[in-house]
């Protein structure tokens, strides 16, 4: 039997509380073993002064010139951003009292690219083709790329062909390999696009030229070499420049843009450098006959004897007469009278509205057939030998043949300098002979009142050769900052 607790006493001294949750019986925790830390490491001796030297300078404020530096650079891109930004401003106003656009659309490529992009999806197993080869072409270039990270330099089989390549013939596009591997995807690229729509063969001939125009142009116009932020070459002039290239670039944007009235007309000469009578034209000369439609200009012999025939040349109409007589180191004029020849040049008067009507029969009766007569008259002879030159050439052919059909034999022989006459086979200029082209020009010549902007003329010649006439000296005029040769 149990016993009963004992009272406490009124003496006892009270009992300490028991804790919550444990028994009476429960035997008091063993105290846990503390592990001892482990002593600190030795401290680390302190850096020599000259490493805390290269660590400060490492970390260190920019100096006074470096200061400086950053900020010309940014002096000189703000300056070169506010001169194009004003460059444009000015052109939009000089525009604004200009007819809108004759065309969205004048050279009529939409029509061309839908006929060739049509082809290619109703072959799907030519196009699932392409994109195989495009895709074997990136590998290529990605194992290239590998493989020179590695430190293999063995050329890839299309290096020699990137060599030819003007735009990227720099080093500076091979020497970082971030460059060199933009360069090569975009020249993968484009040429793969070209080929691809070059391959296409169920569409009418002239249609798929016009295409195939246009994407070159495309894709040269998407060039890393015409973007400042993609010319490795550029950049460092950039940078070597505190940004004075730029300023100088956009400076000569500015000018260009003054000189085309609002249109970019891109400078490819320093025109002030040529002044005719002292570099160019040189040759002596004088204007024996003057009209409406022509000047003639005798050039004598410069022998003691001269030929009894002499040459009478017809050169383009949207040219000067000196374009044979640029400098007297290449001057023809200047060498066919050291052969004795007496020369004429026939020197077309640059056209403008009281001259709308005139056409290829004027120029013909007018132009060819007066200066035959004058220069026989001048020269006293009974013969002539004559040249034609471009659309000289070819107003001279037939001229010729409308001789012939007169039985006129006063011209004896004839030499053509890139002159045209089978149209069918006309090249990349077939392009601008369509009727949807020549119901441009018809509306942009009665825009004009009746003549042909000698602009427009000269940009159709510009895209024939677009890298060579047209990006070419838009990187160097604008992103190197260079003035023109």
């Amino acid at each position: 039997m149990a016993k009963r607790p004992t009272p406490p006493t009124a003496d006892a001294p009270p009992r300490a509380p028991r804790k919550a949750g444990r028994p009476t019986s429960a035997k008091p925790p063993r105290p846990r073993a503390v592990k001892a830390k482990p002593a600190p490491d030795a401290a680390p001796p302190p850096p020599p002064p000259q490493a805390e030297a290269h660590a400060a300078e490492a970390f260190a404020f920019p100096g006074a010139d470096q200061r400086q530096m950053l900020e010309t650079l940014s002096m000189n891109l703000a300056k070169a951003a506010m001169t194009a930004q004003s460059a444009i401003a000015e052109a939009a106003l000089s525009q604004a009292d200009r007819p809108a656009a004759l065309s969205p659309d004048p050279f009529n490529v939409g029509p061309a690219i839908n006929s060739v992009m049509t082809s290619l999806a109703s072959r799907p197993d030519k196009l699932f083709a392409a994109q195989a080869d495009l895709f074997n072409r990136y590998m290529d270039l990605w194992a290239t790329t590998t493989r020179r990270a590695a430190g293999d330099e063995t050329p890839a089989a299309h290096d020699a062909k990137l060599a030819k390549d003007k735009r990227f013939r720099d080093p500076a596009w091979t020497e970082n390999p971030a460059f060199d591997v933009m360069r090569q995807s975009y020249l993968v690229t484009a040429d793969w696009m070209n080929g691809l729509v070059s391959s296409v063969e169920d569409v009418d001939p002239l249609v798929k030229r016009r295409a195939e125009f246009f994407t070159k142009l495309l894709t040269d116009a998407f060039s890393p070499s015409n973007f400042l932020a993609s010319n490795p070459v550029a950049l460092k002039a950039l940078a070597e420049s505190n940004g004075e290239s730029l300023v100088r670039g956009m400076q000569n944007f500015a000018a260009d843009m003054e000189r085309g009235a609002g249109k970019l007309k891109i400078s490819q000469a320093d025109y002030g450098k040529f002044v005719v009578g002292e570099n160019v034209a040189t040759a002596p000369g004088q204007v024996v006959w003057r009209d409406e439609l022509f000047e003639l200009i005798q050039f004598d012999a410069a022998t003691d004897k001269q030929r009894a025939i002499p040459l009478l040349i017809f050169p383009p109409w949207i040219n000067k007469f000196y374009i044979l007589d640029l400098q007297p180191e290449n001057s023809m004029i200047r060498w066919l009278s050291a052969q004795g020849f007496t020369v004429f040049v026939c020197s077309w008067v640059n056209p403008d509205k009281d001259k709308a009507g005139f056409g290829f029969d004027d120029y013909l009766e007018k132009g060819i057939y007066r200066a035959v007569e004058k220069a026989l008259e001048q020269s006293q002879a009974e013969h002539i030998n004559t040249v034609g030159y471009c659309i000289g050439g070819t107003l001279m052919g037939a001229a010729l043949a409308h001789m012939a059909a007169k039985g006129d034999k006063r011209v004896t022989a004839n030499t053509f300098f890139a002159a045209q006459h089978d149209f069918a086979e006309a090249g990349d200029l077939l392009l601008f002979t369509d009727e949807h082209w020549l119901n441009e020009i018809e509306q942009q010549m009665d825009a004009a009142g009746g003549v042909l902007p000698g602009a427009a003329m000269a940009e159709t010649f510009n895209a024939l050769r677009a890298n060579d006439l047209i990006w070419s000296f838009f990187v160097s005029n604008y992103l190197m900052g260079k003035d023109p040769p």
